[in-house]
């Protein structure tokens, strides 16, 4: 079974597309209800799935977050290396030069820096 940390990671990444699909379904109310539970720190899994399901996409067809280069590794410069600023999320993002700080689509605040082998 995937880990929390990864399941929060595929919402983050998935949250523009399934805002605008909840939407489209009348399940906004549906997608805030699990925001809601996340930021209080509960289970994301079950939740994310049921929510998908009500949506009509199966589990796991989503994109994925952090896809990679086989044999090229992260490639990430690791002083520029973001991720969730509550450090439950597998997520990671490089913030390119002069840009500001993105911020977390799950908990709408600032992501937050990552030292190098974190």
């Amino acid at each position: 079974m995937e880990d929390d940390g990864h399941q929060l990671g595929l919402l983050c990444a998935e949250l523009t597309e399934l805002r605008d699909l909840a939407s489209r379904h009348g399940l906004s109310r549906a997608l805030d209800s699990l925001l809601t539970a996340v930021r209080a720190g509960q289970q994301v899994r079950d939740r994310r799935i049921e929510l998908l399901r009500r949506l009509g996409i199966p589990a796991g067809t989503t994109r994925q977050p952090g896809l990679r280069i086989p044999g090229l590794g992260d490639g990430r410069p690791a002083t520029e290396l973001y991720g969730c600023p509550e450090a439950r999320c597998s997520r990671t993002w490089v913030r390119p030069p002069g840009d500001p700080v993105a911020l977390c689509s799950v908990y709408g605040a600032p992501l937050s820096h990552r030292p190098f082998g974190s």
